[in-house]
């Protein structure tokens, strides 16, 4: 299997689960990100819920002819929003995993694996169910996980941190970078992530 193949199935997810919203153009199975290779170090995969509510530079640019189109289309807007014209939460998550890798930030994602335990986008931002949440890691973040082989997986915030502990997934946690408790309450889970990965590359 090669990175196009792992993605081109993800957005071509044949399932029609309940609780979701799917569309041709835009709700598609997405929420993933990573500018690695192959068979390369993947020192860190970071986990969220799901992709949550198309932005507006997102609307249609899935009406592509084949999966694996529509997997790049999806990469490229990715890339942009982690570059700067993305929320809050994409410049914030940027700048943590640039410090716990003590990299760059347009180096970070040449090691790093973004994605979601569900793929699809729920109705209002609801949060996924038990069985979605189950059946989306058989079908798609297992499989992920088993590809890009990753040093340490993160969960992003305590609903993912709980759902992956319930599927048994060794994972560590960071808040959500869509909120924010205080100007360095992230602190301290970035300091534990980073000495983890000490100790797992000495």
């Amino acid at each position: 299997m090669t990175k196009d193949d792992l993605y081109s199935a993800i957005v071509g997810c044949p399932l029609s689960c309940a609780g979701i919203i799917r569309d041709h153009d835009t709700n598609i199975p997405r929420g993933f990100f990573t500018e690695a290779n192959a068979g390369g170090q993947i020192t860190l995969m970071v986990v969220g819920i799901n992709p949550g509510q198309p932005m507006e530079s997102e609307k249609g640019i899935y009406n592509q002819s084949t999966d694996n189109d529509k997997a790049n289309a999806h990469i490229n807007f990715a890339r942009k929003s982690f570059s700067g014209e993305g929320k809050t939460f994409h410049r914030r998550l940027l700048a943590w995993l640039s410090e716990i890798l003590e990299k760059n930030p347009e180096e970070v994602f040449r090691e790093v694996v973004y994605t979601n335990l569900v793929k699809c986008t729920t109705p209002n931002n609801k949060m996924p169910s038990k069985e979605l949440s189950k059946t989306c890691f058989s079908q798609n973040l297992q499989k992920e996980i088993l590809f890009w082989k990753p040093l340490v997986i993160v969960a992003l915030g305590n609903t993912c941190d709980a759902m992956l502990s319930k599927l048994g997934v060794d994972h560590m946690t960071l808040p959500h970078p869509a909120h924010r408790e205080t100007s360095n309450y992230h602190i301290p889970f970035l300091q534990e992530i980073r000495i983890k990965i000490q100790t797992l590359v000495t």
